[in-house]
């Protein structure tokens, strides 16, 4: 990309590299999310396993939901602070 102005260069070279801290954070964030999802879930399989969730399917629909939003709770909690 040319620039004519050296004042509007360095000015496009600190956007992109605030941009590109920007999104290595968000590419993080996103692998840590999965990260505890995928915890949740395995967590979620031995609970089903051990028949903790509740003789019928409205029940286990009901403990699912408030399983996963903990995990969603904690996340919301670490991204809005």
């Amino acid at each position: 990309m040319h620039q004519s102005n050296p004042v509007s260069a360095w000015f496009s070279v600190g956007a992109d590299v605030w941009l590109l801290c920007f999104e290595a954070a968000a590419h993080a964030e996103a692998q840590r999310m999965v990260g505890e999802k995928m915890a949740a879930l395995f967590e979620l399989q031995q609970l089903a396993f051990a028949g903790k969730l509740g003789e019928t399917a409205p029940d286990a629909v009901g403990k699912t939901i408030a399983h996963y939003r903990r995990a969603v709770r904690a996340n919301r909690r670490r991204l809005t602070r």
